[in-house]
């Protein structure tokens, strides 16, 4: 067995000696850290081992780097997707059985039909996963502090959430009223991403349109739109000839929209009903008046209105809108009608007319230009944009302020409405419009009329939340620009539900907090968690004032300890924890929680807490595909983290996540992948293994310690700029090639044993069992998971580029070889003595790779030399003469 294939036992003596469980220490530098709590409804998978390897990896560094390091992990209970597990059970769902039944067996293989059966129960579901969770973590060889973890369900989380939710009343962020929310018929229910299929892979958003009725026979038809700010400039109507039409009374009047129009504003609070069925063709040519803006036009046909979006009927508005230009271009009947411009931005008009025209769009079948033109139109335009005087009375406005101005003035007269549609889209950004609840009911939109919601539009808390954000570090930084946006668009969002595991809204305990609006400030509740459980401190005890005084400084101590019977030593301990690990210094998630969780935790921040504990960075890393699929559950590609640790070893996975591709790329895993990874951790450890001391005066031995050292400088600052997959690069697999290619050339295992110790010191973070083994076989004290990065040593430059002109003179033979056929002798012209030393100690190696029966080598200082071509006159430094024959 090779000296770090224990995993388990390295596992066994860190729990023992509890050396990542760090208390305060005011003398030293701290380092916080978090990863999201995973959700107990099932088992972690390998794309959660990304994460958590590259959070670990983090998380050693930084030990190394001397800080007093934190990592603690939770477990999220709160919603309903433990609920519909549990319901699914006790329904005798076979194909839910028979999968839960398969996690189960990764840890309790015999009792898995008795653990799933319990499962009817929802706390058994989510207690069991927990504990297999923090099993996996452990395998994984997870730095984590469990003496802090928690679930969202715990009557002590349930009194810091309620705590937050006061703040947030009584800055007047959480409000109740109309709202549209995603919506489970079947659970009566609410749902955000947590509770829906596959939740983890998309980004689930309501797009609010606005309906704009204007006047057509003998009502209205009613056009939706994103940009009401351009009115003034409709030339047409656009339908679709082939699709679902009807006329229906809604509300007491006549609209003419889609069919399947009809049946969504059923559910968005208004009263519908069918008179007449029709389709696209029964409207065309038929006169509209465009309200305030008073212009009559035609309705024509196009192909890309969609009677599955909004009202199924469209404004033309060619000026700003990419695919209305192009398909008046393309309809003889429209030949006549000219773009109106009402918006100029950066001192251009009509920006539609002008990106198609400069993009070379000429069909409405260039879709993938069409939808970049609509959207770099639309963001120039609502970010620099500024009305025309073709606007009339709304002319001189920016386009934000435009858009709301115009859109009341509609609805005072009558003649606007909101309609609420679903914009999810997948990880490609491509759009998801069929959306399954996890108890198998297909989700809807519903406008709830008494809907608890945090106001995310206030503008002062999204001032706030860019204040933040302009001070926090992203990694990496191309992830902005998404935060930005989040920011930009996020308004109401419904933050509680009628049922599901949780905490319960203080102020309406019908109603329970969903699953991400509980999970925005809980880092904090980290730093105090093991005081409240190591003494024991009771719910009722964690008051409004005592949380105010640990985690805001505010109140006088006397009073809280009155209020909360809470000690002045563990209360001055929560504090002290709080003080000591806030801010939060890192929080790494998966791209897809920009738009919800992260944005959330931006805002939740900015409001509750002081500039001071604000967070200081959020790191991203991409999703992970497995043998170029995506994973997931219908094509049985989901690949369990347990499962991949117990084939391959947690080394080689972790070095096999952290190592395949950039953090900012998606990862595709492959199992012949990993066995290579396997492979070469295997002769690592054979080579760092092999007792042996340096040869005397061997050159390229000196070389490879002199590279090294350099590697291990470049690999410390890649690090600190988190270049995972580089820094990995240096120190495992260009060492470890550097290491066989001393070896064959020299046979100089001394040269490896002279930086072996801080060969497996800079790579611990990666792969710390393997380093623990390592580092225990060569006689060292202590543990490697609390040692320091290792010590710089001065780096000679020009053994190092010696071995740089070795390198260049292999593929110069090479080449020359293939250029002149196969020679027998080979001479080579140095340009110094110490280049003619260097190839002279590799001479034997040369020879078998290139082929020749003799190489000669010429130093600059020998009179005598075959040299017929004048190839030593022509040498340079780096770059010895060649001459073949």
């Amino acid at each position: 067995m090779l000296p770090g294939n224990d995993e388990k036992k390295w596992q066994r003596v860190w729990k023992k000696k509890k050396i990542f469980e760090p208390s305060p220490d005011f003398g030293k530098k701290s380092f916080f850290f978090t990863v999201p709590y995973p959700y107990t409804s099932g088992t972690l998978h390998v794309g959660h081992g990304r994460t958590y390897t590259l959070g670990d990896i983090t998380a050693r560094f930084m030990r190394m780097q001397g800080f007093n390091v934190l990592w603690p992990l939770g477990f999220h209970i709160t919603g309903t997707p433990i609920l519909a597990v549990s319901k699914r059970i006790e329904n005798r769902e076979k194909n839910v059985i028979k999968e839960h039944e398969g996690y189960v067996s990764l840890h309790d293989p015999k009792k898995a039909k008795e653990i799933v059966a319990s499962f009817i129960d929802p706390s058994n579901v989510a207690e069991y996963y927990a504990s297999v969770i923090s099993k996996d973590m452990d395998e994984l060889g997870c730095s984590i502090d469990w003496r802090r973890d928690f679930t969202t369900g715990d009557k002590i989380y349930n009194q810091f959430i309620k705590w937050q939710y006061s703040h947030l009343n009584k800055l007047g962020y959480l409000k109740k009223g109309e709202h549209a929310v995603f919506f489970c018929p079947a659970d009566d229910n609410p749902v955000t991403t947590d509770d829906v299929r596959g939740g983890d892979e998309i980004s689930m958003t309501i797009e609010k349109f606005f309906l704009i009725k204007e006047k057509m026979d003998d009502g209205f038809i009613v056009a939706a739109t994103l940009r009401p700010e351009t009115i003034f400039g409709v030339t047409n109507v656009w339908v679709n000839r082939e699709a679902g039409y009807v006329k229906a009374s809604v509300n007491g009047e006549v609209w003419y929209i889609s069919e399947k129009a009809a049946e969504k504003l059923k559910n968005q609070n208004m009263d519908v009903k069918i008179i007449k069925k029709m389709n696209g063709e029964e409207l065309l040519g038929k006169d509209v008046t465009i309200p305030i803006a008073g212009q009559k036009v035609k309705i024509f046909p196009s192909p890309f209105v969609d009677e599955n979006v909004a009202t199924g009927v469209v404004n033309s508005v060619p000026a700003h809108a990419p695919y209305d230009y192009i398909a008046l271009k393309t309809l003889v009947e429209a030949k006549m009608i000219k773009p109106v411009s009402v918006i100029t931005a950066d001192g251009k008009e009509a920006s539609a007319v002008g990106m198609c025209e400069s993009m070379g769009i000429k069909s409405l079948d260039e879709t993938g230009k069409l939808e970049k033109a609509t959207k770099d139109v639309y963001a120039a335009e609502f970010y620099k944009g500024v009305t025309n005087k073709n606007c009339g009375p709304f002319s001189g406005l920016k386009v934000s302020d435009a858009k709301q101005k115009i859109f009341d003035e509609l609805s005072s007269k009558g003649f606007g409405a909101l309609m609420y549609e679903n914009a999810t889209t997948d990880m490609k950004g491509l759009p998801t419009k069929i959306l399954v609840c996890r108890c198998g009911s297909d989700v809807m939109i519903k406008v709830i009329k008494d809907q608890w919601f945090l106001d995310y539009s206030d503008a002062n808390w999204k001032k706030a939340a860019r204040k933040l954000l302009a001070r926090m570090e992203i990694t990496p930084a191309a992830y902005r620009k998404q935060f930005e946006e989040s920011i930009s668009w996020l308004h109401e969002w419904a933050c509680a539900r009628r049922r599901g595991l949780g905490t319960k809204l203080p102020y309406d305990e019908k109603w329970v907090i969903e699953s991400l609006s509980d999970s925005t400030i809980y880092m904090a509740f980290y730093t105090v968690v093991n005081e409240i459980k190591k003494n024991k401190i009771k719910p009722e005890s964690l008051t409004e004032e005592l949380f105010d005084y640990v985690f805001l400084g505010k109140g006088e101590e006397d009073k809280v300890l009155k209020s909360s019977g809470v000690g002045k030593k563990i209360l001055a301990a929560m504090r002290g924890e709080f003080s000591y690990w806030y801010p939060l210094d890192e929080r790494r998630t998966a791209p897809a929680h920009i738009p919800n969780h992260l944005t959330f935790f931006l805002f939740h921040h900015a409001a509750v807490f002081p500039e001071t504990m604000w967070p200081r960075r959020v790191a991203i890393n991409e999703l992970l595909i497995a043998e170029g699929r995506k994973m997931s559950k219908s094509l049985g590609n989901v690949i369990p983290l347990a499962s991949a640790i117990r084939k391959h070893g947690a080394d080689a996975v972790r070095l096999y996540l952290a190592h395949s591709a950039d953090a900012a790329s998606t990862l595709d895993w492959r199992e012949n992948g990993v066995e290579n990874v396997n492979g070469r951790l295997e002769r690592f450890c054979e080579i760092v293994s092999k007792q042996a001391k340096p040869l005397a005066g061997s050159l390229t031995g000196e070389w490879f310690v002199n590279e090294f050292y350099q590697n291990l400088g470049t690999s410390e600052r890649i690090m600190k700029g988190y270049g995972f997959r580089a820094y990995i690069q240096k120190m495992f697999f260009d060492t470890l090639r550097n290491a066989e290619n001393l070896i064959n050339r020299t046979n100089d295992y001394g040269a490896v044993q002279a930086v072996a110790k801080d060969w497996i010191l800079a790579l611990s973070p990666v792969i710390p069992h393997t380093c623990e083994g390592l580092w225990n076989s060569l006689g060292q004290e202590g543990l490697i998971s609390v040692q320091m990065w290792p010590q710089q040593r001065a780096v000679d430059r020009q053994r190092v580029e010696l071995e740089l002109m070795f390198s260049e003179l292999v593929k110069d033979l090479n080449q020359l070889v293939k250029i002149a056929g196969r020679k027998k002798n080979a001479f080579i012209y140095a340009k110094t003595e110490d280049e003619k030393d260097y190839i002279s100690e590799s001479l034997e190696h040369l020879k078998s790779a290139a082929g020749f029966d003799k190489i000669t080598v010429y130093g600059p200082d020998d009179e005598k030399m075959h040299d017929p071509a004048q190839k030593a006159v022509k040498a340079k430094q780096g770059r010895p003469g060649i001459y073949l024959e």
